[in-house]
């Protein structure tokens, strides 16, 4: 089986596809800061990403080598329920502190997204990247301007060992350092990736992905390619990195 890469993802920019329960709760309470970081209260989730607050996120990308032994990461495919950028393909897992939570709350969504339980001293800190972007979207324009905690985790099971949630995930990939810096930087137009794809019953099936450039969530500062870089630095051994 063969999945798009749902580049232009004409139906997800107009918001859930029809059918898809949302993933994302807009009531949930969320810490709100200004751009400096000074927490200036809360406001539920779907305020929030319509009128544009700063909020803290955990983000991790799990590092890993692919089946062909190439340093990797593994990414997710959103579904096509979450309130920003459904059927993008994005980090291996991320989600939004509740009031009063740091990392150690955090790797929950490690667990809840892909099944995978991790302890916060397991995490390789690479600072706070502070990302921004714009989206359209059923229920108005979505501005999402977040302050990511960015970690990386090393897991080397195989992609059958995952347990996602389709709820959020509706497929898994691992890029490759080499393939990701040849999309990215145009060398090659579209890559064809084994992964897998959510199925009926919240069974899991292996398929080949199509991805290209814009099958990503768009950013102004490289990021995949910057993780990319790092990852195989970190699966070298280094520790002191910083995205």
């Amino acid at each position: 089986m063969k999945t798009s890469s749902l580049g232009s993802l004409s139906a997800a920019s107009r918001g859930c596809a029809a059918g898809v329960a949302p993933a994302d709760d807009p009531g949930e309470l969320l810490p709100i800061y200004d751009e400096g970081g000074t927490l200036l209260g809360h406001k539920p989730r779907g305020a929030v990403h319509l009128e544009g607050d700063w909020h803290w996120c955990f983000d991790c990308w799990i590092i890993a080598h692919d089946e062909a032994g190439r340093p990797a990461v593994l990414l997710q495919q959103r579904s096509m329920g979450k309130d920003t950028w459904p059927g993008r393909w994005d980090i291996s897992a991320a989600g939004h502190y509740r009031p009063g939570e740091s990392v150690a709350e955090g790797v929950r969504e490690l667990a809840e997204e892909l099944g995978v339980e991790a302890k916060p001293e397991e995490l390789l800190p690479l600072g706070v990247r502070v990302a921004a972007t714009r989206q359209v979207t059923a229920a108005g324009t979505v501005i999402d301007r977040e302050f990511q905690d960015t970690y990386f985790l090393r897991d080397e099971r195989a992609l059958s060992a995952y347990h996602p949630s389709p709820n959020e995930v509706m497929g898994l990939a691992h890029l490759s350092v080499a393939d990701g810096h040849e999309l990215l930087t145009g060398m090659v137009a579209s890559l064809t990736l084994p992964g897998l794809a959510a199925g009926d019953g919240g069974r899991w099936f292996p398929v080949q992905h199509e991805l290209t450039a814009r099958s990503f969530i768009p950013s102004v500062d490289s990021y995949l390619l910057k993780v990319l870089a790092l990852a195989e630095r970190a699966l070298q051994g280094e520790r002191l990195l910083y995205i």
